[in-house]
């Protein structure tokens, strides 16, 4: 059960640290980090719907 809980705690240890924000990344849910994830969608948006526009 000892093994069990070490290993547990070593994977939420890695699991923090891979989602810790990189240097020079916006804090996750910062105004930021919101703007670029809003101009990523509007990218995407617009390639959608120009693809449709074509067909």
């Amino acid at each position: 059960m000892i093994p069990a809980m070490i290993a547990s705690v070593l994977i939420l240890y890695w699991y923090w640290r891979e989602n810790q924000p990189k240097p020079g990344e916006p804090e996750p849910g910062s105004a930021e980090a919101l703007r670029r994830e809003l101009a990523d969608l509007n990218a995407r948006l617009d390639g959608i719907r120009d693809r449709l526009a074509r067909s």
